[in-house]
């Protein structure tokens, strides 16, 4: 055989075994566990159909109101799956796919009840330097029992709408373990056929800037500067020729404290929002100059049971004030919600892909 011949053979012998274990690696860094935290939250909602006290009196006389409920407030259950997947592209920068699915199951309230779903890639660059990309998705989600004002009818009608979200977000350090969050985010609420007066497109963006330069503590300060649009504002129905559009601002914290003995974390939680209503017509005063403020506090202390087992205590507060030029108004649409619940989770891992 000649000697070209044979270099030929050589060299291509060589370039498929380096294309092999070229392969076999890439295969490799595909082939890691799926990590996988199944959990079930038990809690109580004094008042989860957000009622107000003039709304709590009007439904002892029209209990219709309530819907399938008997009851202002419910024990409520939450089962939530999530899994994780992080291939190796990198030695030194870590990738994450994140998936998640949960349900709310409001004992009181089948109609109430919802599920949820996410997904969330992420991607290490450095220090404090992370890229990440996510979508949820509330498919249906019913607020209360309503007049439609479109018709004309005695029978209240069920309101609910679909929450879609998608957000962009970049963290990097500026001092030592210190590190900036810039975050955007598009959110679509359509409301059923019904209710389509209130769909609304809202865009918001957020700082946030943590650090843990404490030993021991982490905090998280942050501001969120949004607006809704009401995209059905003016589309031919009679209750659309009202603007819902609206305004905000929200701003808040975190302490969280690792105790690394009795407790693995405790965590305190703040936030304020901060809302304004733009339609000014005098034909629509439960929006038309209305403000309000929507105050949430949360305290979480989780313990790990086992390596793989935890259990975390939460509660929460909230509290909605709203400022409007007619007395009905505020007292109508402002309410008071107290939580209380116990997460126990899981950690595991599945080797899946070997």
């Amino acid at each position: 055989m000649p000697r070209k011949s044979m270099k030929i053979i050589k060299l291509s012998i060589f370039f498929l075994f380096a294309v092999s274990l070229n392969g076999q690696s890439l295969a490799y860094r595909f082939r890691v566990p799926v990590y996988l935290t199944p959990s079930i939250t038990l809690g109580y909602d004094s008042n989860f159909l957000r009622l107000s006290e003039i709304d709590k009196v009007d439904a002892s006389s029209k209990p219709s109101m309530l819907g399938d409920s008997k009851t202002f407030d419910s024990q409520v259950i939450r089962p939530e799956l999530k899994f994780q997947y992080s291939p190796v592209f990198s030695t030194k920068h870590k990738t994450n796919l994140i998936i998640n699915a949960a349900s709310v199951v409001f004992k009181q309230s089948k109609n109430k009840s919802y599920s949820s779903y996410g997904v969330r890639f992420e991607q290490h660059f450095g220090p404090y330097q992370w890229f990440k990309i996510g979508y949820s998705l509330l498919p249906e989600l019913l607020l209360r029992y309503y007049d439609d004002r479109d018709i004309i009818s005695t029978q209240l009608i069920p309101c609910s709408f679909s929450n879609e979200t998608i957000y962009l977000s970049y963290s990097y350090p500026i001092i030592k373990k210190t590190w900036l969050r810039l975050k955007g985010t598009k959110n679509n609420q359509y409301y059923n056929e019904y209710f389509t007066e209130f769909d609304t497109d809202i865009f918001s963006g957020e700082l946030r800037l943590t650090t843990s330069y404490f030993r021991k503590n982490k905090f998280i300060i942050f501001f969120e500067n949004g607006i809704g649009t009401n995209i059905s504002y003016n589309t031919g129905l009679l209750t659309a020729e009202l603007d819902r559009s609206h305004k905000f601002i929200q701003f808040g914290g975190f302490w969280i404290y690792y105790p690394s003995k009795f407790l693995k974390s405790a965590i305190l939680y703040f936030t304020d929002n901060q809302r304004t209503y733009l339609g000014e017509d005098i034909h629509d005063p439960l929006h038309g100059g209305r403000e309000h403020e929507d105050i949430q506090v949360q305290i979480r202390l989780k313990k790990g049971l086992t390596p793989n087992f935890d259990i975390e205590l939460r509660s929460k507060f909230r509290a909605r004030n709203v400022f409007s030029e007619f007395e009905w108004v505020e007292e109508l649409k402002s309410f008071n919600r107290y939580e209380f619940s116990m997460k126990i989770s899981y950690s595991t891992h599945l080797n899946l892909l070997y």
